[in-house]
């Protein structure tokens, strides 16, 4: 089985479907409340970017956080951006606002990923595959967010790692941390997500996800600041 998150666009309508590895990996941790947390110090392998403070124009009239991909892309024919640099921010200048906003007549979510956004115009298929490398195992992802859910709507934030199985050819999920979010947050609020591994292999790819609205139906307005994310790890692990 394929291990990543697939998307599903009409033609802008993109529906998140996790594949079935990963619902049943994390079937257990949805029915748990997660435990709020503040932010660890930062040590060990981190994510680029993480503090959102780097963007970059890609020469179409947005800008996208360096080392992120957003859907920004592929909506820009229409100059209606989901994914954008805001100056609300916890820490240093700049925050990632999520903006679930109508795109020819579809409501589409703000997300962004460390991974690849790849739209199949024939098919009206949009997959977010792949990811970063990454060979160490943090115990939890830190951050701090506004949530902001229209009536019904939820936010999602999910980190995945996986390596690649030589003898079966194949990638497998290794570890997996996840956090659905349906209520107001309007004040920035620091979070924590535990990490899980399912074995004792050591990753070598890691990919992260932040979603503004439920993918099998997304409300227009939905809204999520996110910012500072960082890995956290045991102590004594050091850069």
């Amino acid at each position: 089985m394929k291990k990543y998150i697939i998307f599903r666009a009409f033609p802008f309508l993109i529906v998140l479907v996790i594949t079935s590895l990963l619902i049943s990996s994390c079937k257990k941790d949805e029915e748990e409340k997660i435990e709020e947390k503040p932010p660890v110090p930062v040590v060990g392998e981190q994510m680029p970017n993480g503090d959102m403070e780097l963007w970059t124009d890609p020469g179409l009239g947005f800008e996208d956080p360096d080392d992120w991909q957003t859907p920004n892309v592929s909506t820009t024919i229409l100059q209606i951006y989901t994914t954008t640099k805001s100056t609300d921010a916890v820490k240093g200048l700049y925050s990632a606002k999520l903006e679930t906003k109508s795109v020819g007549g579809f409501n589409t979510p703000g997300v962004i990923t460390l991974g690849k956004f790849i739209v199949d115009y024939v098919n009206f298929t949009a997959y977010l595959t792949g990811g970063i490398p990454f060979t160490e195992k943090p115990t939890s992802l830190s951050g701090s967010f506004k949530n902001l859910p229209a009536a019904g709507d939820s936010t999602l934030i999910i980190v995945y790692f996986t390596k690649y199985n030589t003898a079966e050819s194949k990638t497998d999920t290794i570890g997996l941390g996840v956090k659905y979010n349906t209520e107001t947050i309007a004040s920035w609020t620091d979070f924590s997500i535990p990490i899980n591994y399912f074995n004792t292999e050591v990753p070598d790819t890691m990919n992260l996800h932040v979603v503004s609205s439920n993918m099998l139906n997304p409300q227009e307005g939905s809204t999520m600041y996110i910012d500072n994310l960082v890995f956290g790890y045991p102590e004594g692990t050091s850069k």
